[in-house]
């Protein structure tokens, strides 16, 4: 049993690289078949949010900290930068066909 807990942090890498891997093809096929590239980015951060919102709440609901109008504004730019900057080189990255082949 030991064994096993000895690989686990190398197969959890092995299986989440396998499963963007297969996002980015998926991506790259619906680009083709000629979606909007918005439309796949606000269903993308759309379906993250509504999985990681009930984690975040029970996980965290013991140890949250007061919302004060700091925390909503570094909340707010980090989330605005992180989904253009990252939802934008994706985009432009398979446009290029640079993460995925031909």
């Amino acid at each position: 049993m030991n064994c096993c807990g000895k690989w686990r942090p190398g197969i959890a890498m092995v299986a989440v690289g396998f499963s963007l891997a297969m996002v980015n093809v998926l991506l790259k096929k619906v680009l083709n078949e000629g979606m909007n590239h918005l439309v796949i980015i606000t269903y993308r951060q759309s379906i993250a949010a509504i999985f990681l919102t009930p984690i975040a709440f029970f996980w965290e609901r013991k140890t949250r900290p007061k919302i004060t109008t700091c925390i909503l504004c570094y909340l707010f730019f980090s989330a605005l930068v992180g989904l253009v900057v990252l939802s934008f080189i994706t985009w432009l990255l398979i446009t290029m066909n640079i993460i995925t082949p031909k």
